[in-house]
């Protein structure tokens, strides 16, 4: 992941420099290099100062002896400025179709970002309960993708749909919400999410999971689906017996009936529970 970031940051100055940018001279760094860059980054985080120019201070009164021993000052800099996670020659087409529905709104961090996904995948086998949720990541960057919700504990930041298990609360899959855009259906948002986060996991669908879900994301539509599009599916509701679900046939979600009916509007304040079992 950080070898793709090195890549690209090395190719945005050398692109810069070519172009005539008002900067130093680059030089491509290394692998190395950008672990003393992140080093760095986490002990400002500890240590504050005023200024960027005070952690490299020569004076012996007010030297902090850390940093020189890292990387000079204009490295780091020179790094800040350059530091790309996507190729500059993507981020350039990509301009291209913005205001088009071929806009990726993603785009500058999209390498990093299905590496990662992929590495939560990969690096965990979640336990029998998993869950569907939102998420903030606290931010007031000046950013499209920046949500307000008014009723969070987190009020601003980066909205995340996220699939996890629900014993540890591990991520083993999520995506960020890029608001209103293409590629949204008639289902509404809730329903939205928890499809495009299911597909994804065919481990899940069939094999003995309960996935848990709360209001924001019941709706008759969603229980119909999982339970026609897919072989067995059973939905019961919390503190059901999930070893008695009942057939497709007979349930009061498969039934015609106006939208609320059956058991996802009966009891709102409740978990709903969909288990996913063996067999048909």
């Amino acid at each position: 992941m950080l070898q793709t970031v090195v890549k690209n940051t090395n190719r945005y100055g050398r692109r810069q420099q070519e172009s005539g940018a008002k900067q130093a001279e680059w030089q491509d760094i290394t692998l190395r290099d950008m672990y003393s860059y992140l080093s760095m980054l986490v002990y400002m985080g500890l240590v504050k100062g005023k200024n960027l120019t005070d952690y490299w201070r020569r004076s012996e009164l007010y030297r902090i002896a850390f940093p020189l021993t890292v990387m000079s000052g204009r490295k780091f800099q020179a790094i800040s400025t350059a530091i790309h996670m996507s190729d500059p020659a993507a981020d350039a087409a990509n301009n291209i179709r913005r205001g088009t529905p071929g806009y990726d709104r993603l785009g500058r961090i999209k390498p990093m970002y299905d590496e990662l996904r992929a590495a939560c995948r990969a690096s965990y086998h979640p336990r029998q309960n998993i869950s569907v949720d939102e998420r903030m990541v606290a931010s007031r960057a000046k950013s499209c993708l920046v949500q307000h919700m008014q009723n969070k504990p987190t009020r601003w930041g980066y909205k995340l749909f996220v699939l996890a298990d629900s014993s540890n609360g591990y991520t083993w899959d999520f995506f960020v919400y890029e608001g209103r855009g293409p590629g949204r259906t008639e289902k509404g948002l809730s329903y939205d999410a928890v499809m495009s986060l299911l597909p994804i996991t065919p481990p899940f669908l069939g094999s003995g999971y309960k996935l848990f879900l709360d209001n924001f994301f019941t709706s008759p539509d969603l229980f119909r689906d999982l339970l026609q599009n897919r072989p067995a599916r059973r939905a019961v509701q919390e503190g059901g017996d999930a070893g008695q679900g009942v057939s497709e046939g007979h349930h009061p979600l498969a039934q015609r009936g106006p939208p609320g009916a059956g058991a996802v509007e009966g009891q709102p304040r409740r978990d709903p529970v969909l288990h996913l079992p063996h067999g048909a």
